[in-house]
């Protein structure tokens, strides 16, 4: 329900225009209006919708009536006219404000309920037919001077020429009251002015009401006839009525004028004529009125009229049972407050003193501002405490007897009968309220000259309203839920359990509730959740809204602009300072649900800024910008409401709003606002403040830039930089609210017109709005994490919010799984390009080759990158899982991309060119023509055998022995040369050390005898007396691994190892915890001469067997059982074609088989971890962080914390072999996966072997190399075992592939049974691909750790911008020692980072640097502080557990722990744990 000057044109606008084609036709319009099926009598269509509202709904619209200044139902007839209803009700909550004229030179004035002022009645009546317009001429009476409004609705207005159907008998009143200006003034006090609609002769039981409530009675006339003397007689020598005689031919009837005469003397006769005009008829009639009161001074209010109404049977609205019942309640309330001030402080206790400390207290715990020089997580605990006790003390009182009433009348009525015990509460105590006030204004004037803040606070604090009330049942419920944390009261023992519901459903009718206490700055989080929350459950969790709110200077009209905006009831004008912000629920139309997206829209009023009352108080500033901040945050749009042209005296409120909306850009809130220009009398105001706007938008720009180097943000410039906002089409211009000057001002149409436009502008705003709109549970939640950054000074590192976390999460399970399908898509890619590259000859490797290759890797890579870009594309835009509130790390995940992308080029390059490399060397091992040459000689002698016919395999064995050793003895196999590794790694670190090179050759002397030695730390290791014992153990322990896993690989020593073991070591060397112990120059020296000392001579073992196992002579004898099986078979009776297909399977299918299972299998292992079996933390960083510690605190072993403390990725290695160990020990799983590969494998062998190519073979030369040549990606046959199969090799090719088909069988059986026998270790050690190598990769993401307590980053991708942990821990627990005390430092960074504590290190080059700033030296650190009190409870209790362990591990003296650790249970450890990661 809005305002609207023109709601009552019943007129429809295609009826108006329909007539304007009309006017030359002979109808007249009247006729024409009731013709028109639509034409209703305005006031019959007030009283049909009044017949049809609730009590609630009829006190809105006579409210609405009054502002506009419409004349208000008093009397209203039945429908079926056997009676009329006195709408005291109705008019319950209209209040006016007033300056009389006895007040005019103290320039004070008065405001009450219109009910509760004494005035004079003065009624109008018409008796029998009159031309002249009563209603209009009542118009004139009450407008003030140089003011045209219609009070009420006459013939010449739109639909007021409509005959009356329903509304005859219908009684108006509408008042007069005076603005205190002599000359503008029509009466010097306030009047009421009643108007009977139609004749009293039909309606004399409302007649007889009105004399008799009536100081003056006017009745207009024209003709009378006999009936009309006789009701006339009846009513004779009452002296203050008075008659108003419409002369309509000109001449006066003496008939008329003699029955007048024997009613009322001649004086009390105002005759209408030709001679006489309306405005001296108005005059005469304001004069009347004027010299009645003058005389009697009788005044009535609506009570008292009331009470008069019920003697001539007529109803009173507020006398039906329930409206009388819920005044009763209410009245029990009222009827015991006596001073505000004292009932507040001795009823509402928990929401004093005790809510205020609260507040301030929780603040200061997260601002820490009085800390000093006390110890933060002393000072921390001394806060806590504070609030248990004051928690404690809520607990303790009990509910008085007004709030018992209030809350058993909730818990007890229905919601119809809440709402209207509500209303009345809200009445009267408004009506307490301005009693209080006007008493406190008496005595603000006396002391006008020495004022303080502490009158400013009275002031405020004598407010009292409904809002109370309820925010004393939400503490009280707090305090409640408060005793179930403590185990001190049990769930089903709540009493206030059913509250947040009938809230809920108050809110859902449309009730304001109040969402920030203003008093204390304050949110009562529980309470506004758990409503929210019965809000979600009701609505089934589906229900999604829009916020729109407003902001701007206290008494511009905010209120006044929602409520006219969408009909909404935020008290405006109510004589009550109103502190914080109140919310209300929309519901939207069903058929306007899907084109707005979104099915409720809630608005936020909130309290003026820079409030002139509170402006003296302490902290107003402070409390102004928290307030902008949580509103900025929790909008959708922000309406900015402004009250002139110029922004000047707007300057600080804007610095505010500007400084709101850079927050929410630094955590990528999106919303937009709207600048509104109040008062804008001028019409062409829009065009000539164009340069006025530009202006105003180059000091939102200076703003921008002053709020961005206040948060230390960069790149911003202007506005557009912060919030997408278009200065021209978002600032609106809005003309005056009033017409006037009130109190008899009319509502201005320029107003509401405008305000309408404004509304379907925000209405368009929300249709295209970008982003998912929340529900209620969400919007809770963002509540929340909003208000519990604000207590933070630095708000965007202390913005944390569990659906951002929550939605995080899911990006990067969702990450982890586009991250795996690019990476094993590449690397079958890859296995399949190895293949084909040890399938390829020498010659076919050449510099065309290698451009192709790489062509190839650049075109797959771009496919896989485009893919995955286009899921990460497609999550944003579906918003799936609230992905809308990942904009901030939306370019983070996107470079993470990029970055995966490049690492996988160069691992695919690199592989390439190593197998490409080994592929060469193989083939430059000149192999192929010994073969030859013993090939020939057993073909030899095989011949001479045939020849001789010798038969039988009598010295068969000896004589090949004997050929055997004659022709290896005749063959010239040169040898590879063997290489000096400890040589080139020599090179290698003499120009990484940069010493000579004398130096480290001496100290490589004598390697053997250093090789299994230990490395020993000496003072001239260190700078400073800190132990490197456990880094040094480390990053030893990292590099052995390396060189363990390269010299497990069959292929030669390369120089690029031992630079690939040398840039391991430099970067354990600049990790930041080395960097902390200032280790010197011949510590570095020290220690990778002590690591490759060992890894000296695994390399040069590398080399050696790498070369024995491709020496010639090695190779001739690997094949020597081969050919002595061939020259043996000839004796045999078996078919030839057989034993050469047995040849080919086991001799070169089989090797290629298994080869290619143990390629594939690591991928297929990784898929089953990743995809199908594994657990949700090998996706989730922050899932696996939970997961470790939640299994640390089972086992509580201080071991295992130090390893993960000290050796995070050590423990994550272990921590990932012993999950493989554990669910692949029995080998079911791998084996299932090997027999997929396998019969894979198989089916393609055996389509290969149908292919037509093939069996069109001539010979078995052309077969072997045409299976090859298809399986060239899949299989890896050796080529020295196809000559061995080519040897003697002549048969049918088609016997041969049956006969392979037939053995193909055998072989399968055989490699399934050869993989059954093999052990996990033995299976993992032959992979490719290291599953547990890969899972480190993908768990460990970027490596760091937390520059203060060494808590690993969690953050998704590999490429973001900022490191973050969503649980740190004392710093001790990293080997951190208080240097002031000798002991371990128990201060946690979350608490640091908001203290005035300091900390120094080498990057501060030991000079002290505030923990506040520690973005200064580490700016990719996002350290947020704890958001609950109880968030490091998990590592607290691990220190206070083992601090005499650690303390004796790290050689120093235990921590100093605040006593209330000692209290943190194991079960409190595991909530906090779950509450920060889960």
């Amino acid at each position: 329900m809005v305002l609207d000057i023109s709601a009552r044109n019943t007129i429809e606008d295609d009826e108006l225009h329909e007539e304007s084609y009309l006017d030359s036709e002979e109808e007249n319009s009247e006729e024409r209006d009731i013709k028109s099926p639509g034409s209703l009598n305005s006031l019959d269509v007030l009283c049909g919708l009044l017949h049809r509202s609730d009590m609630i709904l009829q006190q809105q619209i006579v409210s609405k009536m009054s502002m506009c200044q419409f004349a208000v139902p008093l009397l209203l007839p039945s429908p079926d006219r056997q009676g009329c209803t006195f709408m005291l009700w109705s008019m319950r909550d209209i209040v006016k404000s007033w300056r009389p004229h006895s007040l005019i030179n103290s320039k004070s004035s008065k405001e009450d309920s219109i009910v509760n002022v004494p005035m004079p009645v003065f009624s109008f009546v018409r008796l029998g037919t009159c031309s002249i317009s009563k209603s209009q001429y009542l118009n004139q009476v009450l407008n003030p001077s140089q003011q045209n409004h219609n009070f009420f609705v006459h013939g010449n207005m739109p639909g007021g020429n409509l005959p009356r159907k329903h509304s005859d008998g219908l009684v108006e009143i509408c008042w007069y009251l005076p603005a205190g200006y002599k000359e503008l003034d029509a009466f010097l006090d306030p009047v009421a002015v009643m108007n009977l609609r139609g004749n009293i002769e039909s309606n004399q039981e409302q007649f007889r009401f009105l004399i008799s409530v009536s100081s003056g009675l006017f009745i207009f006339i024209e003709d009378i006839n006999e009936n009309q003397r006789n009701l006339l007689s009846m009513i004779q020598h009452k002296t203050n009525m008075f008659f108003i005689l419409n002369v309509r031919d000109g001449e006066v009837n003496p008939e008329n004028l003699k029955t007048l005469f024997e009613v009322l003397p001649r004086p009390n006769i105002l005759v209408k004529n030709k001679h006489v005009n309306d405005s001296q008829v108005v005059r005469k009639i304001q004069s009347a009125m004027k010299m009645i009161f003058g005389k009697t001074k009788e005044t009535l209010n609506l009570d008292q009229i009331a009470t008069k109404a019920t003697e001539f049977n007529i109803q009173i609205d507020e006398n039906s049972p329930e409206c009388r019942k819920a005044k009763d309640k209410a009245k029990e309330i009222t009827d015991k407050i006596g001073n505000v001030n004292h009932y507040k402080k001795e009823t509402m206790k928990l929401q004093g003193d005790l809510w205020k400390q609260m507040s301030k207290t929780e603040k200061e715990m997260c601002r820490m501002r009085e800390l000093g020089d006390r110890d933060a997580e002393e000072y921390k605990s001394e806060l806590q405490a504070k609030i248990v006790q004051l928690q404690e003390q809520q607990r303790r009182h009990s509910l008085t007897s007004g709030m018992l009433k209030f809350r058993k009348v909730l818990l007890s009525y229905p919601l119809w009968e809440n709402k209207l015990f509500l209303k009345w509460l809200k009445i009267l105590l408004d009506t307490k309220g301005r009693h209080h006030l006007r008493e406190l204004d008496t005595e603000y004037q006396l002391k006008s000259m020495s004022l303080s803040p502490e009158h400013d606070l009275q002031k405020c604090d004598g407010s009292l309203g409904v809002e109370h009330f309820l925010r004393e049942l939400g503490q009280f419920y707090e305090a409640e839920l408060s005793k179930i944390q403590d185990h001190s009261l049990s769930e089903n023992r709540i009493k206030m359990a059913r509250l947040p519901e009938i809230v809920s459903d108050l809110l859902l009718d449309g009730f304001p509730l109040e969402l920030i206490d203003g008093d204390a700055s304050n949110i009562p989080l529980q309470w506004i959740t758990d409503i929210l929350t019965a809000l979600h459950k009701k609505m089934g969790g589906q229900c999604s809204m829009r916020v729109i709110t407003v902001l701007g200077v206290q008494s511009t009209g905010k209120s006044t602009l929602l409520n006219t905006m969408f009909g909404l009831q935020f008290p405006v004008a109510s004589g009550r300072c109103t502190r914080g912000a109140f919310m209300t629920l929309i519901k939207v139309k069903e058929n306007f649900q899907e084109e707005l997206n979104c099915d409720f829209i809630l608005v936020i009023d909130t309290e003026g800024l820079k409030s002139l009352e509170l402006v003296s108080l302490e902290n107003s500033y402070e409390h102004d910008n928290e307030l902008a901040t949580v509103i900025v945050g929790l909008s959708d749009i922000t309406i900015v409401n402004m009250p002139m042209e110029n922004a000047e005296e707007m300057k600080d409120i804007l610095q505010i709003v500007v400084h709101a909306f850079l927050r929410m850009k630094g955590i990528c809130k999106k919303s937009s606002c709207l600048f509104v220009h109040q008062n804008m009398s001028d019409v062409s105001a829009p065009v000539k403040n164009r340069m006025a706007r530009q202006k105003f938008l180059q000091q939102l720009s200076e703003m921008a830039k002053v709020a961005a180097r206040m948060e230390n943000r960069s790149g911003i410039n202007h506005f557009s930089d912060v919030i997408n906002c278009d200065i021209e089409k978002d600032s609106w211009y809005i003309p005056g609210l009033w017409y006037g000057i009130p109190p008899m001002a009319s509502v201005n149409s320029g107003y509401s017109e405008t305000v309408s436009e404004l509304r379907q502008s925000i209405l368009g705003s929300l249709q295209s709005m970008d982003g998912k709109p929340q529900n209620f549970r969400e919007f809770a939640e963002w509540i929340k994490s909003l208000w519990n950054a604000v207590k933070h000074e630095k708000f965007v590192f202390s913005f944390r919010n569990h659906l951002v976390t929550e939605a995080y999460n899911q990006l990067c399970i969702h990450y982890a799984d586009w991250e795996w399908t690019f990476q094993k898509n590449i690397h079958k890619w890859m296995l399949e390009t190895e293949t084909l590259i040890y399938n390829l000859p020498y010659e076919k490797l050449g510099a065309d080759f290698r451009k192709k290759q790489q062509n190839d890797i650049n075109q797959v890579l771009d496919h896989e990158e485009r893919a995955m870009n286009l899921c990460l594309e497609k999550y944003f835009e579906s918003d799936f899982q609230n992905a809308h509130l990942l904009e901030m790390f939306r370019g983070d995940f996107f470079r993470s991309v990029n970055y995966l992308r490049k690492q996988l080029e160069l691992v695919l390059r690199d592989n390439c060119q190593k197998t490409v490399r080994i592929q060469k060397e193989k083939s430059q091992i000149q192999q192929a023509q010994y073969i030859d040459r013993m090939e020939e000689k057993i073909a030899e002698m095989i011949e001479r055998r045939r020849e001789s016919k010798y038969v039988g395999n009598h010295n068969a064995h000896k004589e090949f022995e004997a050929m055997w050793e004659e022709t290896v003895s005749t063959l010239r196999l040169s040898k590879l040369e063997r290489r000096h590794v400890d040589h080139e790694i020599l090179q290698q670190l003499q120009r990484d050390i940069g010493c000579d090179a004398n130096v480290i050759t001496e100290q490589f002397q004598n390697l053997h005898k250093y090789k299994h030695g230990g490395f020993f730390l000496e003072s001239k290791h260190f700078s400073n007396d800190k132990s490197l014992k456990d880094f040094t153990a480390s990053l030893i322990d990292k590099c052995n691994k390396y060189v363990e896993e390269v010299t497990r690989k069959k292929e030669d020593f390369n120089e690029f190892y031992s630079q690939e073991l040398l840039l391991l070591i430099n970067k354990g060397l600049r990790r930041r915890d080395f960097q902390d112990l200032q280790i010197t120059k011949r510590f570095e020296f020290d220690l990778k001469l002590h690591i490759f000392r060992s890894a000296v001579f695994k390399f040069q073992k590398m080399h050696e067997v790498f070369i024995q196992r491709n020496d010639p002579r090695t190779c001739l004898e690997m094949l020597k059982p081969q050919y002595y099986s061939i020259f043996k078979n000839m004796y045999e009776k078996r078919d030839k074609c057989q034993r050469k297909a047995e040849q080919f399977c086991e001799l070169c299918l089989k090797p290629a088989i298994t080869d290619h299972i143990n390629k594939y299998l690591g991928k297929e292992m990784l898929e089953d971890i990743l995809q199908t079996r594994g657990p949700a933390e090998f996706k989730s960083r922050t899932r696996l962080q939970l997961v470790i510690l939640e299994k640390l605190l089972r086992t509580n072993s201080l071991d295992q914390y130090v390893e993960y403390i000290n050796d995070y990725e050590l423990f994550v290695k272990k921590w990932i072999s012993s999950y493989i160990a554990e669910n692949y020990q029995d080998q079911g799983p791998i084996q299932e996966m090997q027999l997929k590969t396998l019969n894979s494998l198989m089916v393609k062998v055996k389509r290969t072997l149908n292919h037509s190519t093939l069996i069109s073979s001539r010979n078995l030369n052309e077969f072997l190399v045409q299976f090859c040549k298809i399986l060239e990606k899949e299989l890896v046959i050796s080529k020295n075992d196809l000559k061995v199969v080519l040897f003697q090799g002549k048969l049918n090719v088609k016997e041969f592939i049956k006969d392979v088909k037939w053995h193909l069988q055998y072989l399968q059986e055989k490699v399934q049974q050869e993989m059954t026998l093999m052990s996990l270790d033995s299976i993992l050690s032959q992979l490719t691909m290291k599953p547990q190598e890969e899972l480190f990769r993908k768990l460990i993401g970027c490596g760091k750790q937390c520059p203060f307590c060494k808590a690993p980053c969690e953050a998704g991708g590999a490429e973001h911008k900022e490191h973050f942990a969503s649980l740190h821990r004392p710093r001790g627990l990293g080997q951190r020692v208080d240097e002031s005390s000798n002991t371990l430092d128990h201060s946690i960074c979350t608490t640091n980072v908001i203290s005035n504590k300091s900390f120094h290190n080498k990057e501060t080059d030991w000079k002290p640097h505030p923990y506040k700033d520690y973005k200064t030296h580490y700016p990719d650190w996002a350290i947020s502080p704890d958001m609950a009190a109880n968030a490091s409870d998990y590592w607290k209790f691990v220190l206070k557990e083992f601090n005499d362990s650690f303390a004796q591990i790290y050689r120093t003296n235990p921590a100093k722990i605040p006593e209330d650790w000692y209290k943190i249970t194991r079960h409190q450890a595991l909530s906090s744990l779950r509450m920060a990661l889960q």
